[in-house]
């Protein structure tokens, strides 16, 4: 809670607000300075809203390109890590109704991009006979953890009923990694493929780096570019600015997590 209330202070759209908000105030002692601020709140507004930044932002994030299955299923490695990005707990249409509550309860399951991660994952098992850790931890209290909901789904949907090894208490990037390095550790396994969402990536293998385990990246649900493409590009979408307001706390966690695993490294 703490955290979304600083991501919407410091950053757009919630500093745009801000910006105009103080500007129209100033406005009226401080003329300049307050038109100022009006001027610096809209266009900050407009830039997270458009698909262009979307565009430039993604660049920033994204791996070049994906791993090919073919070279997946060669790679040498002994183990497949999915990272849960986000639960739906929502999902009415997979709940079960407490007639006493009147209320649907087990109404959770996984967002498309966790689900686009295991379906890649469920495709190189398949084809390799990988073992898979599925992590992810509970943002919340309610409901089971991702790790739960991804093993369920692998075994339900996808088929995949042996060797699945469970991290139920990740949350952060960092988390993901030394717990998933531990069982990895335990297992004897020291290569692995590793996949999440693609803007995701970068991050999340900093902190797989920083355990010692060897990393092939495979990135699943990558930004669409023709979405920013022509004049489309260049006007304000209400989609876009969710997911630029997602991608632009990504970049600010990229910096500060460079910091935060040199300061770890050096206690270390």
């Amino acid at each position: 809670m703490l955290s979304d209330i600083i991501d919407w202070i410091f950053l757009p759209p919630g500093l745009s607000c801000l910006l105009i908000l103080f500007g129209l105030i100033a406005v009226v002692a401080w003329r300049r300075i307050g038109y100022s601020l009006i001027i610096s709140g809209l266009i900050t507004l407009y830039l997270i809203s458009v698909p262009i930044s979307t565009h430039i932002l993604a660049d920033s994030l994204e791996p070049e390109s994906p791993l090919s299955l073919q070279k997946a299923i060669n790679a040498n490695v002994q183990a497949i890590v999915v990272i849960g990005s986000g639960r739906n707990l929502s999902a009415l249409e997979y709940g079960e109704l407490n007639k006493n509550k009147n209320i649907f309860e087990k109404n959770e399951t996984i967002d498309q991009q966790t689900l686009a991660s295991l379906k890649y994952a469920s495709f190189i098992h398949k084809s390799s006979g990988l073992p898979i850790i599925v992590s992810g931890g509970q943002t919340d209290v309610s409901g089971s953890s991702r790790a739960e909901i991804m093993k369920q789904i692998l075994e339900d949907d996808f088929g995949v009923i042996t060797q699945i090894w469970l991290d139920p208490n990740s949350v952060s990037p960092y988390e993901h990694a030394v717990n998933s390095h531990n069982i990895l550790v335990s297992k004897k396994v020291s290569n692995i493929i590793l996949i999440c969402p693609a803007w995701q990536m970068k991050r999340v293998k900093k902190s797989f780096d920083f355990t010692g385990i060897m990393v092939i990246s495979a990135p699943v649900s990558f930004y669409d570019r023709r979405r920013s493409s022509g004049v489309k590009g260049w006007l304000p979408q209400g989609e876009a600015t969710g997911i630029n307001s997602k991608l632009l706390r990504e970049l600010v966690a990229n910096m500060l997590y460079d910091v935060f695993l040199v300061e770890n490294k050096k206690d270390s």
